[in-house]
């Protein structure tokens, strides 16, 4: 029998997608037949460029970090009808899903909006091509950011990318399960795991000794040594454990006395966001060696859609929706600065006296390790994710890099009271609290001087400032001889 070399797979941690929140309840699970993607598995070569096929995590870790813009379209029909239209925390969960899967790999995703257009013929599709040309041409297409199109229907995948370019497409009853994650590998140029398994000629063999003659793990399958050889597992898989339940074995075995080796896939394998198994319920990891292709793409950037839809790390510290107030007590109800889900969040005690966050590049502010306000890369409640006053933002996703520097930016210290626009002083004409009073109206640069108090006569006042809203702020003074 040969001897098989048991390479030691790392791959990142296992996380819970948050689709099963929102999609439960709001759309019917689609037929096992759509469950799949439509990407071509013909490898884009001119790509490879610079992608050294290590496994090593410190070629991932000491990397440069990368935020990228995200855009989702809707695709209605061409009256405006949608049954499964966009909302906003679809869009929200389905790019935090996107971070939770691309972190590690030093790949920030920041939600950028998203919007529908009119169009039957692509509201059901059976390719990409076409709503990605009709986009282009209808002005449906964001140059800076990654774009993913979702369309009600798809008549043959649940979705399709493009590899080394930004757009995909997914279906909307896929949008919340790993296949986005999928289509996004695709455009950072991963290929399927189990590419050209059921090519005698050129599928990927089990056997991962370097030194075995039909060793072939770096130029064959999906091209990564530390993904093992596979099929796409349809009905293989069991959906409770995601352990692989089939008897695949090496495709390309020669004809010797030895049986064909088996498959060696352990649960990871079958969470690979890159296989069937991953695609359809289980995907939750990638490997170390699939990281370093996708920055190996990045690095490469062969169409120059990369460098276009990247933004900066300072991105990732504004809100995508809210403002600031500019005093407290402010008007109710107020908007308060939401941040994007899937990210460890914690604000943390800052004093600056900033009635609007500093700039992210600015440093010069103390802050404390008290945390006012935290929030778990899991958290459901996006209405709650907000920036309160008094405090700093710390994002726990960010690497130690010297471009990123201190983590805790943006402090937030307004001391602001609303703005004065009026009011009256008040004489008590008896220099007592009775009815006889002389009431003089005030407007706000009179309300607001300075001096106001050193130029009222000797008496009883009550000096009252109403702000802009509505409130009054009433102080009793005896002036007395000058």
């Amino acid at each position: 029998m040969k001897t098989i070399i048991s390479m030691r797979r790392e791959i990142m941690h296992s996380f819970f997608f948050l689709f099963c929140i929102f999609m439960g309840n709001v759309t019917p699970m689609f037929a096992q037949n759509f469950n799949e993607c439509g990407t071509s598995d013909v490898p884009n070569h001119i790509a490879n460029g610079g992608y050294t096929q290590t496994v090593d995590p410190g070629a991932v870790t000491s990397s440069e970090p990368k935020v990228y813009n995200v855009y989702f379209w809707g695709v209605n029909d061409d009256d405006g009808n949608n049954p499964t239209p966009l909302t906003e925390e679809i869009v929200l969960t389905a790019t935090a899903n996107l971070n939770l899967a691309f972190n590690k790999l030093k790949v920030f995703f920041k939600y950028r909006g998203f919007e529908h257009f009119n169009s039957s013929v692509h509201d059901t599709v059976s390719s990409g091509s076409s709503l990605y040309t009709y986009a282009a041409a209808n002005g449906y297409k964001k140059t800076d950011a990654f774009n993913i199109y979702v369309p009600q229907h798809m008549t043959s995948y649940s979705g399709v990318a493009v590899k080394n370019k930004t757009t995909s497409v997914v279906r909307f009853e896929a949008l919340l399960k790993p296949i986005t994650v999928h289509e996004v590998g695709h455009n950072l140029n991963l290929e399927h795991t189990f590419r050209n398994y059921n090519s005698s000629s050129s599928c990927e063999r089990v056997t991962r000794d370097l030194n075995d003659q039909y060793y072939n793990a770096d130029e064959a399958g999906d091209f990564v040594i530390d993904t093992p050889a596979q099929d796409p597992m349809w009905g293989d898989v069991d959906p409770n454990t995601c352990f692989y339940t089939g008897n695949g074995e090496d495709c390309g075995d020669p004809p010797t006395n030895d049986p064909p080796d088996p498959y060696q896939i352990l649960p990871d394998d079958v969470s690979n966001f890159m296989g069937y198994g991953g695609l359809r319920l289980c995907g939750s990891k990638f490997t170390w060696g699939q990281m370093q292709r996708m920055r190996a793409a990045i690095s490469n950037d062969v169409y120059g859609e990369f460098a276009a839809a990247e933004t900066t790390i300072a991105a990732l510290y504004e809100p995508y929706r809210g403002s600031y107030p500019e005093y407290y007590p402010h008007p109710l109800p107020w908007e308060y600065p939401l941040f994007q889900p899937g990210f460890d969040y914690d604000f943390v005690e800052c004093d600056c006296e900033c009635p609007q966050p500093v700039e992210w590049d600015n440093t010069n502010f103390n802050y404390t390790t008290t945390s006012v306000l935290s929030f778990s890369r899991y958290e459901t409640n996006y209405a709650s994710i907000i920036h309160p006053n008094h405090t700093a933002i710390k994002l726990g996703q960010l690497p130690n890099h010297v471009l990123v520097g201190q983590k805790i930016r943006r402090c937030y210290d307004n001391w602001n009271s609303p703005p004065i626009i009026g009011g009256d002083v008040v004489k008590f004409n008896d220099n007592i609290f009775n009815n006889n009073v002389t009431i003089t109206p005030q407007d706000s640069t009179q309300i607001n001087n300075p001096n106001l108090v050193n130029e009222l006569e000797p008496g009883l006042y009550n000096i009252i400032k109403t702000d802009v809203n509505g409130n009054n702020q009433e102080t009793v003074i005896l002036k007395e001889n000058n």
